[in-house]
């Protein structure tokens, strides 16, 4: 392997072709993750990724056109609320306490916060903190942004309090969300040395108990359902990557998580989508979504819900 990248460009017009093909055999309202995974295991990882992106990069394109022909101009304010992923305090660089999203809710005058997680808390203490924060929220018109492993703690509080928050809740932005949670943390044989270490690390670092296994694909947290009403809008934000367009560190751990599936190289793509969601899918990216892409989608969502209050 080279000290920069797995391997060389690949033909992508090509590889788009075949999607194509492929899919013009299957139609799918929702995706078959199952026939997904077969294609990744038989065929290549790179195709499963690109049969993705074919299949899903026009559904964001259609909603936002579909509303900007229906938008409406009520008196109550819609409200950002803001769910960080693990780190955020200690390597604010990453951008994990989504400090794109709420400079942009500042310049449109959108009352935006930050529900404070703890940085390296569990599953369970964040959403508990997150239960609280509901309790005392006055605002019944919130837009949920939440980022990797916030998106796990979010759905944990929405399974132990349903009743106190989905009632305040508008719709839910779930960027790179680990929803189902990520096989990186299982501590399975061939898993990257650096995720082997993590617990230890994270006991150093004063991290909660638990938190690294918490997070695990099957952990009760992350199988468990989840269950939104109809009147919540989800968009899914994916990262969608060939193996060519990786870097070190994050290579390591997505041809780990390739021989199961396609994924961002820290998480399964069917692991980090909401149940009956949009999805808004960034051909190129990685977990860490940094793509010009992410500005140009946050300014005209944000700019979209700010229009549009209820």
């Amino acid at each position: 392997m080279s000290f920069l990248f797995h391997s060389p460009l690949v033909n992508e017009e090509a590889l788009r072709l075949e999607a194509i093909e492929l899919l013009t055999h299957k139609r799918m309202d929702q995706m078959d993750f199952q026939w997904l995974t077969r294609i990744n295991n038989e065929k290549s990882t790179d195709l499963a990724s690109m049969i993705f992106y074919e299949w899903s990069k026009h559904q964001y394109t259609e909603f936002i056109n579909k509303q900007t022909t229906s938008q409406t101009n009520n008196k109550t304010k819609s409200k950002i609320l803001i769910f960080p992923t693990m780190c955020y305090k200690e390597h604010p660089e990453l951008g994990g306490e989504a400090s794109l999203i709420n400079d942009i809710s500042e310049s449109l005058r959108l009352d935006v916060d930050t529900v404070p997680l703890i940085s390296l808390g569990s599953v369970q203490s964040n959403a508990e903190i997150i239960i609280d924060h509901f309790k005392n929220e006055v605002s019944d018109q919130i837009w949920l942004v939440s980022i990797s492993k916030g998106a796990l703690d979010l759905k944990r509080a929405i399974q132990l309090a349903p009743e106190i928050i989905l009632p305040k809740v508008r719709g839910w932005i779930n960027l790179v969300g680990m929803i189902g949670g990520t096989l990186l943390t299982e501590n399975k044989k061939g898993t990257p040395l650096s995720f082997r270490l993590l617990k230890y690390w994270l006991r150093i670092r004063g991290g909660r108990p638990n938190i690294s296994k918490e997070m695990g694909k099957n952990h009760p947290f992350s199988k468990s359902s989840l269950s939104l009403p109809e009147n919540i809008t989800t968009i899914s934000v994916v990262a969608i990557p060939l193996i060519s367009h990786l870097r070190k560190p994050v290579l390591k751990s997505y041809l780990y998580l390739s021989q199961f599936g396609p994924n961002d190289g820290y998480v399964l793509l069917e692991d980090s989508i909401l149940p009956n969601s949009i999805i808004l899918s960034f051909w190129g990216a990685d977990h860490y979504l940094r793509t010009p892409e992410l500005s140009k989608f946050a300014n005209q969502m944000l700019s979209y819900i700010s229009r549009n209050k209820s």
